[in-house]
């Protein structure tokens, strides 16, 4: 006969997850016609699970493919979106998760992080459908039964070479600034002013303006501007819209203030960056044709 015997005692060493580490909300996605690709950040974690499909996803400035039991980690802050190929509709679940800032191992991008090691991301899927599975139900006691769940999920990702560790960040962020930077980020492609932002944090324009530059080392308005920019980057390398609506698109009032802009955030103008750009794709293209 064969047993197998655990006992817990006082003096037994537990490394209890970071508190408060807490599930926030848990939603379903599929890709359908009013899909909507926009920038937009949040003051959580987010882990992504891709349950099908495949597509893209940008963090900021960066864009990366992903696929089928991909699982996808975005810190606290941090703009991203998700992109959807039409013939193969993405379908995903997605955690939100209050507290903490999911770190990694010897990896110095500390925005994102995306798992694609089956033996790492499938056995996650089990606990995400049983958590769907309380939500669904509500049986007694669901909420407390969904937050147990979650937590043996988190350290299955702990338990991942790729993941070092769940952790609060360095510093504490003024609560107000951190509100006007996810407004900015939300919003940029409206008529923004720094009338507005006071409004939206109930502070003086002087005020606004002096603890968002303390916290970010710049005014709220050059923040929004670069926020445009870093927008327009990405239309112009991957679209085919004129310049004078990929102004408008990212919410500048004019081709002129748009090209006068970027050309002084960049050092380039928009037509030339485009230029480039389309040049070092179709160079990567024919690369790859040389290696096949």
């Amino acid at each position: 006969m064969s047993l197998l015997r655990w006992e817990n005692s006082e003096d037994s060493p537990v490394s209890p997850l970071p508190q408060p580490l807490k599930l926030l909300y848990f939603s379903t996605a599929k890709y359908e016609h009013d899909w909507h690709c926009t920038l937009h950040t949040h003051q959580c974690i987010e882990i992504f699970y891709i349950v099908k499909g495949s597509g893209s996803f940008r963090v900021e400035d960066t864009s990366f493919p992903i696929a089928h039991d991909d699982v996808v980690v975005i810190n606290s802050g941090v703009a991203h979106t998700e992109v959807s190929s039409a013939h193969d509709p993405l379908e995903y679940i997605v955690l939100g998760i209050s507290g903490n800032d999911f770190l990694l191992g010897g990896q110095q991008d500390q925005r994102y992080c995306i798992l694609t090691d089956l033996s790492t991301t499938r056995p996650l899927l089990p606990y995400l459908k049983n958590i769907s599975l309380e939500i669904t139900q509500k049986k007694a006691h669901y909420q407390n039964v969904v937050q147990h769940i979650f937590h043996i999920l988190a350290i299955q990702l702990l338990r991942s070479q790729s993941a070092a560790s769940f952790t609060s960040k360095s510093g504490n962020v003024n609560p107000k600034c951190a509100q006007i930077k996810r407004y900015i980020d939300n919003h940029y492609k409206e008529n923004i002013t720094v009338d507005t932002l006071a409004s939206v944090a109930f502070l003086s324009r002087s005020y606004l303006i002096h603890i968002f530059t303390k916290e970010y080392g710049e005014p709220p308005i050059s923040y929004l501007t670069k926020r445009r920019i870093e927008e327009s980057r990405y239309l112009l390398a991957q679209t085919d819209y004129s310049i004078l609506e990929i102004g408008l698109m990212v919410g500048f009032t004019s081709g002129s203030y748009f090209s006068q802009s970027f050309r002084r955030l960049e050092g380039i103008s928009p037509k030339e960056y485009r230029r480039r750009a389309q040049a070092e794709a179709f160079k990567e293209v024919h690369q790859s044709f040389d290696y096949i």
